[in-house]
């Protein structure tokens, strides 16, 4: 069984003990949370009621485990919004136990994926490399278009760091590596501008701060004339072909440091 389940519009993740409807979270008590997480463990077969008690109280007779039952079904229909003279979800099987209906666990691909953290990614001062010192500034305003749309593009997974940060590496002799370590970023993005005539030629590339290793690149010939349009449709360009490589790497992170998304089917069993 898998960390993450769903069921209707709700999610219940286990790793980050929380529910959440719509991507909202829901507060729920401690017992009905570890009923439900239960419940959910179970993939939708009944539970007695026995069982239950030895899940979740460790077959301590001394506790008014009856009455604690009751009291965290009804805590996680309210929860969940469930109506209990006709109970979507969770349902009472009587004098068995209760199952919740519904329920399916997400792959562990999926939920490795949004519980991904994300990477951080500097974007550098473009270089210009036309012989035209008047282009400098349009290089910058590239480049702060391109780090504007690229933190818009998948926010969970790409966290970029601030323009104003980046300027104080213009024109730096520093490597990648250097640079990763000073501000603890994953990832950089660089580019250049060519000329020829009236023909604009725009490279980017990420690279690794790790190892230096370009994991992404492409070329650029923007259709558009106006600066203002050159620069949103190459900015734009870039931040929605290069998201995806930088979204997998931050998946590939997480895989890497081992995923806790897994959860055992005796974890809440004797």
């Amino acid at each position: 069984m898998y960390g993450l389940f769903r069921f209707a519009d709700f999610e219940l993740d286990v790793d980050r003990y929380a529910l959440r409807r719509a991507g909202h979270e829901i507060r729920l008590e401690r017992l009905p949370m570890d009923l439900l997480i239960l419940l959910a463990s179970r993939g939708g077969r009944l539970i007695g009621r026995e069982e239950i008690v030895r899940s979740l109280w460790g077959g301590n007779v001394f506790r008014d485990t009856e009455n604690g039952i009751n009291t965290a079904v009804r805590k996680i229909r309210i929860a969940l919004g469930d109506n209990s003279g006709c109970p979507q979800y969770v349902k009472t099987v009587k004098g068995k136990g209760y199952r919740l209906d519904g329920i399916s666990p997400v792959s562990l691909e999926e939920a490795t994926a949004r519980r991904s953290p994300a990477v951080r990614v500097l974007v550098l001062p473009f270089t210009n490399i036309t012989d035209d010192g008047a282009q400098d500034s349009f290089c910058d305003a590239l480049a702060d278009e391109t780090s504007a749309m690229l933190g818009t593009v998948q926010p969970e997974h790409v966290m970029v760091i601030a323009r104003t940060t980046a300027a104080r590496y213009r024109r730096t002799e520093k490597s990648v590596g250097e640079i990763g370590r000073e501000l603890a970023v994953s990832y950089v993005l660089e580019g250049s501008l060519t000329r020829e005539g009236e023909r604009l030629r725009i490279l980017a590339q990420s690279i690794r701060c790790a190892d230096q290793v370009q994991i992404w690149r492409r070329a650029y010939e923007p259709v558009a004339r106006g600066v203002l349009d050159i620069q949103k449709e190459v900015g734009t360009a870039i931040a929605a072909d290069v998201t995806p490589t930088l979204a997998r790497a931050s998946a590939n992170c997480a895989q890497t440091q081992g995923s806790n998304a897994i959860i055992r089917q005796d974890d809440f069993a004797m």
